[in-house]
């Protein structure tokens, strides 16, 4: 059996994991990362608005594809009932070669930062009070691999695999399910959000261009294929827009919005594993960064309140979020109106929309 000691062992993959050994490495932390499924998954691209994480992009040396400054937000088929909203979300390509999966790989491996092909199936060997000494996992080549470090993290996704005997807590606030196409050439020079219960159950379409790439995406609780076969119909109705041209791409995807938090001292959860995505929205990649930004300075300052105080106060957030769904999911014809009011610069009295706007849209 292989054995190797880190101060950090992250279990991961993805811009959570990848990112977490950057800055730690910045830091002088013996890290390493013991990579599971790599660079598996569906999507094509990931959006994260830039509020809160362009410092952590910044300091990450990463690039968006795209900033976009404009989104158009439609209720239901009502084109005209649209309304403009200055914004700032970033584009990012996710899983192939010039995406941000491989700007950070490739900056882990510049930096000599040592990493591990793994199965995704690991356990828990010892534990010692309420911190785990040592973590067993097996390479690709069947052999077993004694991990030992004083600090665990787990980074793998919301569908990462875990250990039998691993203990935590967690609790599922909403999930959301991606199909997605992309086409090609430049359709639109802003963001377009629909909201449409019937259509995007507890969800939405999100659309937007690159330079020479237009993707959709339908967000929804229950999932929606019958996007991915009926397509230019499906977006013609509900943009009055013809809309044709080849796929080039299918995508598809979950994510998790929740709390999922370790019963030992010395292991964590961050992004996607920690059930880190927005409840509405289902923004994921924002919280990825941030997660894992915070438990660095966490881990090197050796306060781990840190990272305690920004997950109990985002997952606060969460249920904040979710007293408003309704409104922002099937509003009544005097909230949209009221909505819309706000977007366009004009200010209304009313408490409920007022507070709404300033969690999600200000």
């Amino acid at each position: 059996m292989q054995r190797e000691k880190h101060d950090v062992v992250i279990f991961g993959s993805g811009p959570a994991a990848l990112s977490l050994a950057l800055f730690l490495n910045k830091h002088k932390v013996d890290v390493a990362v013991a990579i599971t499924n790599p660079l598996k998954s569906f999507w094509k691209y990931d959006i994260t608005q830039s509020a809160g994480v362009s410092d952590v992009i910044n300091e990450l040396g990463v690039h968006p594809i795209l900033d976009t400054k404009k989104a158009v937000l439609q209720y239901k088929k009502n084109v005209a009932g649209t309304e403009y909203k200055e914004i700032s979300d970033l584009y990012f390509k996710r899983y192939s070669e010039d995406s941000l999966d491989s700007s950070l790989f490739s900056k882990l491996i510049k930096a000599s930062i040592p990493f591990y092909v793994v199965d995704d199936s690991f356990e828990i060997s010892s534990v010692d009070g309420k911190n785990v000494k040592e973590i067993t996992a097996r390479l690709k080549s069947g052999d077993k691999l004694l991990f030992k470090s004083d600090v665990l993290v787990l980074a793998g996704g919301s569908e990462m695999r875990l250990p039998k005997n691993l203990r935590y807590t967690e609790k599922v606030f909403s999930r959301f399910y991606g199909e997605g196409i992309v086409t090609q050439g430049h359709l639109f020079d802003e963001t377009r959000i629909v909201f449409d219960n019937n259509l995007f159950p507890g969800g939405y379409l999100y659309a937007g261009s690159t330079s020479d790439e237009t993707f959709f995406c339908a967000v929804s609780s229950v999932g929606n294929p019958e996007f991915l076969k009926q397509y230019p119909s499906f977006l013609s109705t509900l943009f009055q827009e013809s809309f044709e041209g080849d796929i080039k791409t299918i995508f598809s995807g979950v994510g998790v919005s929740g709390y999922r938090f370790s019963e030992y001292s010395n292991l964590f959860f961050i992004g996607g594993a920690a059930f880190l995505h927005d409840p509405i929205f289902g923004y994921g990649l924002n919280y990825a960064l941030l997660s894992a930004h915070i438990l660095s300075r966490a881990i090197v300052l050796d306060n781990f309140s840190l990272f305690t105080n920004f997950y109990e106060k985002t997952v606060s957030q969460f249920n904040d979020m979710l007293s408003f769904k309704s409104i922002l999911r099937d509003p009544e014809e005097a909230e949209l109106k009221k909505l819309f009011s706000l977007l366009s610069g004009e200010p209304v009295e009313d408490d409920k929309i007022n507070s709404f706007y300033d969690l999600f849209l200000s």
